[in-house]
Protein backbone atom coordinates (compact mmCIF):
# COMPACT_ATOMS: atom_id res chain seq x y z
CA UNK A 1 0.00 0.00 0.00
CA UNK A 2 2.87 2.10 0.75
CA UNK A 3 4.39 1.53 -2.39
CA UNK A 4 1.25 2.58 -4.40
CA UNK A 5 0.82 5.81 -2.27
CA UNK A 6 4.18 6.79 -3.00
CA UNK A 7 4.81 6.00 -6.95
CA UNK A 8 1.23 8.01 -7.12
CA UNK A 9 2.49 10.88 -5.57
CA UNK A 10 5.48 11.09 -7.21
CA UNK A 11 3.45 10.76 -10.63
CA UNK A 12 1.04 13.46 -9.85
CA UNK A 13 4.04 15.69 -8.69
CA UNK A 14 6.43 15.33 -11.18
CA UNK A 15 3.19 16.17 -13.57
CA UNK A 16 2.30 19.79 -11.97
CA UNK A 17 5.83 20.75 -11.63
CA UNK A 18 6.01 20.12 -15.28
CA UNK A 19 3.43 22.00 -15.97
CA UNK A 20 4.67 24.65 -13.26
CA UNK A 21 7.58 25.37 -15.04
CA UNK A 22 6.15 25.19 -18.39
CA UNK A 23 4.13 28.23 -17.49
CA UNK A 24 6.59 30.28 -15.65
CA UNK A 25 8.85 29.86 -19.08
CA UNK A 26 5.57 31.35 -20.92
CA UNK A 27 5.19 34.10 -18.64
CA UNK A 28 8.71 34.77 -18.94
CA UNK A 29 8.01 35.98 -22.44
CA UNK A 30 5.70 38.65 -21.83
CA UNK A 31 7.61 41.92 -21.30
CA UNK A 32 6.97 44.11 -18.37
CA UNK A 33 4.52 47.22 -18.45
CA UNK A 34 7.04 50.02 -18.81
CA UNK A 35 5.79 52.81 -16.55
CA UNK A 36 5.59 56.76 -17.87
CA UNK A 37 6.63 59.13 -15.26
CA UNK A 38 5.81 62.92 -15.41
CA UNK A 39 3.86 65.24 -13.54
CA UNK A 40 0.41 67.03 -14.28
CA UNK A 41 0.69 68.40 -18.29
CA UNK A 42 0.02 72.34 -18.54
CA UNK A 43 -1.65 73.39 -21.74
CA UNK A 44 -1.86 77.02 -23.33
CA UNK A 45 -4.77 77.93 -25.43
CA UNK A 46 -3.08 79.28 -28.87
CA UNK A 47 -4.28 82.89 -30.45
CA UNK A 48 -6.08 83.14 -33.24
CA UNK A 49 -3.84 85.41 -34.86
CA UNK A 50 -0.83 83.10 -34.60
CA UNK A 51 1.09 84.91 -32.10
CA UNK A 52 3.52 83.80 -29.48
CA UNK A 53 1.46 81.81 -26.62
CA UNK A 54 0.83 83.65 -23.58
CA UNK A 55 2.41 81.54 -21.13
CA UNK A 56 1.02 83.97 -18.22
CA UNK A 57 -2.42 82.70 -18.84
CA UNK A 58 -1.66 79.18 -19.47
CA UNK A 59 -3.63 76.82 -17.27
CA UNK A 60 -3.42 73.07 -16.01
CA UNK A 61 -5.51 70.97 -17.01
CA UNK A 62 -5.79 67.14 -17.04
CA UNK A 63 -6.02 65.45 -20.16
CA UNK A 64 -8.45 62.92 -21.24
CA UNK A 65 -8.75 61.90 -25.00
CA UNK A 66 -12.85 62.29 -23.98
CA UNK A 67 -12.56 65.30 -23.06
CA UNK A 68 -13.86 67.78 -26.01
CA UNK A 69 -12.04 70.82 -24.57
CA UNK A 70 -8.54 69.98 -25.45
CA UNK A 71 -7.76 70.25 -28.98
CA UNK A 72 -4.86 69.00 -30.71
CA UNK A 73 -3.94 72.83 -31.50
CA UNK A 74 -2.76 73.08 -27.29
CA UNK A 75 0.75 73.55 -26.82
CA UNK A 76 2.20 71.94 -23.66
CA UNK A 77 4.00 74.21 -21.62
CA UNK A 78 6.31 72.85 -19.11
CA UNK A 79 8.52 70.38 -21.16
CA UNK A 80 6.32 67.40 -20.89
CA UNK A 81 4.72 65.42 -23.25
CA UNK A 82 0.80 65.41 -24.12
CA UNK A 83 -0.70 62.25 -22.34
CA UNK A 84 -2.30 59.99 -24.76
CA UNK A 85 -3.94 56.96 -24.23
CA UNK A 86 -1.21 53.67 -25.21
CA UNK A 87 -2.16 51.74 -27.86
CA UNK A 88 -1.39 48.81 -25.90
CA UNK A 89 -2.56 49.36 -22.52
CA UNK A 90 -6.21 47.07 -22.85
CA UNK A 91 -3.73 44.69 -24.33
CA UNK A 92 -0.99 44.31 -21.55
CA UNK A 93 -1.56 41.39 -19.64
CA UNK A 94 1.07 41.24 -17.18
CA UNK A 95 -0.16 43.67 -14.72
CA UNK A 96 -3.41 43.60 -13.07
CA UNK A 97 -6.64 45.85 -14.22
CA UNK A 98 -8.65 47.67 -12.03
CA UNK A 99 -11.84 49.82 -12.35
CA UNK A 100 -12.57 52.54 -10.14
CA UNK A 101 -16.32 52.45 -8.57
CA UNK A 102 -15.95 55.17 -6.14
CA UNK A 103 -16.42 58.69 -7.55
CA UNK A 104 -12.37 59.39 -7.64
CA UNK A 105 -9.47 58.14 -6.40
CA UNK A 106 -6.40 60.21 -5.50
CA UNK A 107 -2.90 59.93 -7.26
CA UNK A 108 0.03 60.94 -4.81
CA UNK A 109 3.64 61.57 -6.29
CA UNK A 110 4.94 59.00 -3.85
CA UNK A 111 4.40 56.41 -1.64
CA UNK A 112 2.85 58.31 1.61
CA UNK A 113 0.61 60.66 2.44
CA UNK A 114 2.98 63.32 2.59
CA UNK A 115 3.17 63.20 -1.08
CA UNK A 116 1.14 65.78 -2.75
CA UNK A 117 -2.07 64.79 -4.42
CA UNK A 118 -1.64 65.84 -8.42
CA UNK A 119 -4.10 64.00 -10.16
CA UNK A 120 -7.55 62.40 -9.19
CA UNK A 121 -8.99 58.99 -11.20
CA UNK A 122 -12.37 59.66 -11.73
CA UNK A 123 -15.05 57.04 -11.35
CA UNK A 124 -15.31 54.17 -14.52
CA UNK A 125 -11.99 55.04 -15.08
CA UNK A 126 -9.56 52.05 -15.76
CA UNK A 127 -6.23 51.45 -14.39
CA UNK A 128 -3.21 49.25 -14.13
CA UNK A 129 -1.64 48.29 -11.14
CA UNK A 130 2.81 48.66 -11.41
CA UNK A 131 4.33 47.77 -8.18
CA UNK A 132 3.48 47.74 -4.47
CA UNK A 133 5.53 49.25 -1.96
CA UNK A 134 3.75 49.12 1.76
CA UNK A 135 0.33 49.49 1.70
CA UNK A 136 1.01 51.94 -1.80
CA UNK A 137 0.53 51.05 -5.45
CA UNK A 138 2.18 52.32 -7.77
CA UNK A 139 -0.82 52.86 -11.14
CA UNK A 140 -0.78 54.06 -14.37
CA UNK A 141 -3.94 55.28 -16.37
CA UNK A 142 -4.94 55.03 -19.57
CA UNK A 143 -3.94 58.42 -20.90
CA UNK A 144 -0.46 56.94 -19.06
CA UNK A 145 -0.37 59.16 -15.86
CA UNK A 146 1.74 57.52 -13.38
CA UNK A 147 1.26 58.09 -9.70
CA UNK A 148 0.85 56.09 -6.33
CA UNK A 149 -2.51 54.99 -4.71
CA UNK A 150 -3.30 53.91 -1.27
CA UNK A 151 -4.37 50.51 -0.24
CA UNK A 152 -7.44 51.82 0.99
CA UNK A 153 -7.86 53.65 -2.46
CA UNK A 154 -7.21 50.32 -3.96
CA UNK A 155 -10.03 48.66 -2.25
CA UNK A 156 -12.71 51.07 -4.12
CA UNK A 157 -11.75 48.97 -7.10
CA UNK A 158 -13.04 46.53 -9.29
CA UNK A 159 -11.16 43.94 -11.06
CA UNK A 160 -11.93 42.98 -14.67
CA UNK A 161 -14.30 39.87 -13.69
CA UNK A 162 -16.46 42.66 -11.80
CA UNK A 163 -14.99 41.10 -8.24
CA UNK A 164 -13.84 44.52 -5.12
CA UNK A 165 -10.11 44.35 -4.83
CA UNK A 166 -10.32 43.49 -0.89
CA UNK A 167 -6.85 43.62 1.39
CA UNK A 168 -7.56 40.21 1.58
CA UNK A 169 -6.75 39.82 -2.10
CA UNK A 170 -3.31 42.26 -1.63
CA UNK A 171 -2.62 39.84 1.30
CA UNK A 172 -2.47 36.76 -1.13
CA UNK A 173 -0.43 38.56 -3.11
CA UNK A 174 2.29 38.57 -0.67
CA UNK A 175 2.20 35.17 0.00
CA UNK A 176 2.69 34.20 -3.60
CA UNK A 177 5.19 36.65 -3.68
CA UNK A 178 7.11 34.75 -0.79
CA UNK A 179 9.90 32.91 -0.75
CA UNK A 180 10.48 31.31 2.47
CA UNK A 181 8.56 30.49 5.51
CA UNK A 182 8.37 28.61 9.07
CA UNK A 183 5.94 26.72 11.00
CA UNK A 184 5.05 25.22 14.18
CA UNK A 185 2.40 22.26 14.32
CA UNK A 186 1.26 19.89 17.06
CA UNK A 187 -0.62 15.84 16.78
CA UNK A 188 -0.48 12.74 17.53
CA UNK A 189 2.45 9.95 15.68
CA UNK A 190 0.60 6.97 16.62
CA UNK A 191 -0.94 7.03 19.93
CA UNK A 192 2.17 9.26 21.24
CA UNK A 193 2.17 13.73 21.77
CA UNK A 194 4.35 15.36 18.46
CA UNK A 195 5.56 18.69 18.08
CA UNK A 196 7.17 19.75 14.61
CA UNK A 197 8.90 22.37 13.47
CA UNK A 198 9.47 23.44 9.80
CA UNK A 199 10.35 25.48 7.21
CA UNK A 200 10.43 25.48 3.74
CA UNK A 201 11.65 27.62 0.30
CA UNK A 202 9.16 27.81 -2.93
CA UNK A 203 10.78 26.91 -5.72
CA UNK A 204 8.26 27.99 -7.72
CA UNK A 205 4.59 28.69 -7.79
CA UNK A 206 3.60 25.60 -6.16
CA UNK A 207 6.84 23.36 -5.27
CA UNK A 208 8.64 23.58 -2.05
CA UNK A 209 11.37 22.63 0.00
CA UNK A 210 10.81 21.55 3.17
CA UNK A 211 12.68 20.42 6.49
CA UNK A 212 11.11 19.23 9.14
CA UNK A 213 11.98 18.54 12.79
CA UNK A 214 9.72 16.13 14.94
CA UNK A 215 10.23 15.41 18.91
CA UNK A 216 7.64 12.18 19.93
CA UNK A 217 7.06 11.96 23.73
CA UNK A 218 6.08 8.00 24.17
CA UNK A 219 5.47 5.90 27.27
CA UNK A 220 8.42 3.43 26.30
CA UNK A 221 10.46 5.74 24.38
CA UNK A 222 11.12 8.88 22.90
CA UNK A 223 11.49 9.33 19.30
CA UNK A 224 12.64 12.11 17.08
CA UNK A 225 12.00 12.56 12.87
CA UNK A 226 14.90 14.90 10.48
CA UNK A 227 12.76 14.99 7.29
CA UNK A 228 13.58 16.24 4.18
CA UNK A 229 10.57 16.63 1.86
CA UNK A 230 9.30 17.90 -0.98
CA UNK A 231 5.35 19.19 -1.44
CA UNK A 232 3.23 20.77 -4.15
CA UNK A 233 0.56 22.23 -3.70
CA UNK A 234 -2.33 22.24 -6.16
CA UNK A 235 -3.30 25.70 -6.21
CA UNK A 236 -1.51 28.64 -6.08
CA UNK A 237 -3.65 31.55 -6.30
CA UNK A 238 -6.63 30.30 -3.55
CA UNK A 239 -6.91 30.58 -0.23
CA UNK A 240 -7.17 26.74 0.28
CA UNK A 241 -5.68 24.21 -1.34
CA UNK A 242 -4.52 20.52 -1.19
CA UNK A 243 -1.17 19.58 -1.00
CA UNK A 244 0.90 16.56 -1.41
CA UNK A 245 4.77 15.32 0.23
CA UNK A 246 7.38 13.01 -0.19
CA UNK A 247 10.34 12.79 1.50
CA UNK A 248 13.37 10.85 3.44
CA UNK A 249 14.89 11.38 6.52
CA UNK A 250 16.11 9.58 9.85
CA UNK A 251 13.99 7.88 12.56
CA UNK A 252 16.12 8.00 15.93
CA UNK A 253 14.22 6.30 18.49
CA UNK A 254 16.03 6.02 22.59
CA UNK A 255 14.16 3.80 24.54
CA UNK A 256 13.45 4.98 28.34
CA UNK A 257 16.17 3.71 30.66
CA UNK A 258 13.31 1.71 32.83
CA UNK A 259 13.95 -0.70 29.82
CA UNK A 260 16.29 -4.00 30.47
CA UNK A 261 18.93 -4.51 27.16
CA UNK A 262 17.00 -1.78 24.79
CA UNK A 263 19.27 0.35 22.46
CA UNK A 264 19.36 3.57 20.65
CA UNK A 265 18.44 3.35 16.85
CA UNK A 266 18.74 5.41 14.31
CA UNK A 267 17.10 4.19 11.02
CA UNK A 268 16.18 5.12 7.67
CA UNK A 269 12.94 6.45 6.96
CA UNK A 270 10.32 7.24 3.59
CA UNK A 271 7.42 8.93 3.86
CA UNK A 272 4.55 10.41 1.68
CA UNK A 273 1.20 12.23 2.74
CA UNK A 274 -1.19 14.59 1.76
CA UNK A 275 -2.47 18.14 3.56
CA UNK A 276 -4.53 21.35 3.30
CA UNK A 277 -3.62 24.24 3.36
CA UNK A 278 -5.29 27.51 4.71
CA UNK A 279 -4.50 31.41 4.23
CA UNK A 280 -5.59 33.30 6.85
CA UNK A 281 -4.61 37.01 7.44
CA UNK A 282 -0.85 38.65 7.55
CA UNK A 283 2.08 36.87 6.25
CA UNK A 284 -0.14 33.64 8.34
CA UNK A 285 -1.60 30.14 7.13
CA UNK A 286 -3.00 27.39 8.78
CA UNK A 287 -1.83 23.61 7.77
CA UNK A 288 -2.55 19.99 8.44
CA UNK A 289 -0.99 17.32 7.46
CA UNK A 290 -1.58 13.50 7.37
CA UNK A 291 1.74 11.38 6.75
CA UNK A 292 3.00 7.85 6.50
CA UNK A 293 6.33 6.75 7.47
CA UNK A 294 8.19 3.99 6.42
CA UNK A 295 10.93 3.00 8.63
CA UNK A 296 13.25 0.31 7.12
CA UNK A 297 14.27 -1.54 10.69
CA UNK A 298 16.24 -4.45 8.90
CA UNK A 299 17.04 -5.93 5.48
CA UNK A 300 14.04 -7.74 5.47
CA UNK A 301 11.64 -5.92 7.69
CA UNK A 302 9.81 -2.17 7.72
CA UNK A 303 7.81 -0.78 9.77
CA UNK A 304 4.98 1.94 9.06
CA UNK A 305 3.84 4.31 11.65
CA UNK A 306 0.90 7.36 10.90
CA UNK A 307 1.37 10.86 12.09
CA UNK A 308 -1.38 13.64 12.28
CA UNK A 309 -0.86 17.16 12.90
CA UNK A 310 -1.48 20.66 12.20
CA UNK A 311 -0.47 24.10 13.50
CA UNK A 312 0.17 27.49 11.80
CA UNK A 313 3.13 29.10 9.57
CA UNK A 314 4.53 32.44 8.78
CA UNK A 315 5.83 33.29 5.25
CA UNK A 316 7.95 36.34 4.31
Amino acid sequence: MIKFVLTLTMLFMVSVAAADVKAESASDGVAPASPVTGDTQTMTESTEDNTAPDTTNSKTIDIDPQNPGVTPNEIITDNSRQARPTSDFANDHDVQMLIVIEPFIELHTGPGVGYPVFHVIEQAKTIQILKRKTDWFKVRTQQDITGWVSREQIEKTLTQAGVRRSFKDVLLDDYLASRLEFGVSGGLFENDQSVTLRGGYRFSKNVFFELAYTKIAGKFSSSTLYQANIYMQLYADTTFTPLFLIGYGKFQNVPASTLVNATDQTLDMGNAGIGLKYYLTDRFYFRVDATTYVVLVGDNRSDEYTHYHGGFSFFF
